[in-house]
């Protein structure tokens, strides 16, 4: 095979065929907004905040509620006198 073979060529033979030359090209003047890594990653972290505190606030909840079960169940049994 000749070296003087364009590259074009020479990629094509190789299965890598040139990609179009941008994006703008085949979109026209319309340029895709960029993505905000940022505003998401402090979204997910703020996510992840709420749902830490509401965890902590149903265990806060279900501790409140087993004592004061507790508290009606001494207070309706039935006092023991030292008596007896």
């Amino acid at each position: 095979m000749p070296e003087s073979l364009p590259l074009r060529n020479a990629r094509e033979r190789c299965g890598r065929a040139s990609a179009p030359t941008s994006l703008r090209s085949l979109t026209g003047s319309v340029s895709l907004p960029k993505r905000n890594y940022n505003h998401e990653k402090r979204q997910k972290e703020l996510n992840r905040q709420r749902k830490k505190e509401e965890k902590l606030q149903r265990k806060v909840d279900r501790t409140n509620a087993r004592s004061e079960t507790a508290d009606a169940a001494e207070s309706a049994a039935p006092e023991r006198s030292l008596e007896e």
